[in-house]
Formats: C-alpha cells, structure tokens, sequence
C-alpha cells in the first residue's frame, strides 16, 4: 500500500497507549518509509487521569465502596474500620508518586490540596522541580516504596512492583466528554496544519 495522497497520521493516543512496542515500531518504520509524517496527542486525559487516581486513592483510604454497599442492605456495620485512615497522616508518596510529568504533578497538587504528604521519584526532571509543586523528592524507587502508604504510578509500564492491596479499574481514567472533545479537536487541528505545509506538534516521527 503506497498511500501517495496521505501527508500525516494522526495518532488519537498519548505515546504509550494502544500498540504493543512492536506493533508502534514497525508502523513507524512503515510510516517513515512513505514519508509521512505522525503526530499524537499526548494531553488529552491529563486532568482526567489525575483525578481517577485521586478518586480511587480516596476509595483506598476511606473504603467507600463497603459502607455503601452496608448501607444499601440497610445495614449499619462499619466492617472496615481498621482500614480507614486520616489523609493528613498519609503520604501519598506521590502518593508515592513515580513519574512527575503532566499527570503526575496535577496528581500531586491534588493530594496536597486534600492533605497529604506527597514524594516522588523521577530521574528525569531537572532539580527544583520539587520547590515548584511543593513535594519531597526522593532519589531512589526503593525509599519511594518504604516511605508511602499511597502509591500512584505515572509513568511507562514498568514491571509492576509486588502491591498487596491494589486498587484498580478498567481503562476509564482517560475518559470524560471533555477528553474526547478535546482529542477529536487536537487531531483536527493536527490534520489541517499537515495539508497546509504548517508546522506540526507533537511529531514522533
């Protein structure tokens, strides 16, 4: 397939979404063969993101889910009171947070707003980055993993530390009707500067 008339792919993804690292390589390589160029779109869940990880730290710390549940039965048994905990005597450690980029560090401003400790690990940011959000730095994953009691992960998967109470949900972080307006927007936009000869963003290749 030659797609002569094609000028961009654009990708409606962040940069680790969808594709195994395989699969991105040999379209990128396929891509790049043609000559055409390919964008993404990697902001697009960025508040959203952030406030479902706040959401299910909250759930973790609180255990909304069971009085709920308790409730709903018409019953009134506080089963996880030994679970409970206060946020100000908590460190979201960021929330152990690894990974400080966009969605790290809106995931620290929102812990800190709601009273936690926040550190994090993150080789990659320059120093000061800390004064800036107002969190702990700490230079290895290993004092990250002793020192939290909430652990948030913002980064590229990784092989999954050993976590004995994980909080999970499907792939529904991202997702809000903003998001989506926002990601069709983005890729519009994306497409019209590539017909016009205009500057591209966020170009992976």
């Amino acid at each position: 397939m030659s797609l002569p008339r094609v000028a961009i792919i654009a990708w409606r993804s962040a940069p680790q979404a969808d594709l195994s690292p395989s699969s991105k390589r040999r379209s990128l390589a396929a891509a790049c063969k043609r000559g055409i160029a390919v964008c993404n779109v990697p902001d697009y869940g960025t508040e959203e993101v952030a406030d479902h990880a706040i959401a299910l730290a909250l759930d973790h710390c609180r255990q909304l889910f069971y009085p709920d549940t308790e409730a709903k039965s018409l019953g009134w048994t506080i089963r996880v009171g030994e679970r409970l905990r206060r946020l100000s005597t908590l460190t979201f450690g960021l929330v152990g947070l690894v990974g400080l980029g966009r969605i790290g560090t809106g995931a620290a401003l929102r812990a800190k707003a709601l009273g936690f400790g926040v550190l994090f690990y993150d080789p990659y940011p320059a120093n000061g980055v800390d004064k800036v959000v107002g969190a702990a730095r700490l230079r290895t994953l290993e004092e990250l993993l002793v020192r939290s009691e909430v652990l948030s992960l913002h980064c590229p998967l990784q092989p999954r530390p050993a976590t004995p109470n994980p909080t999970a949900t499907c792939h529904a972080a991202f997702c809000s009707v903003e998001a989506k307006a926002g990601l069709r927007r983005t890729s519009a936009r994306l497409a019209f500067a590539a017909v016009r000869g205009a500057a591209l963003e966020n170009v992976v290749h």
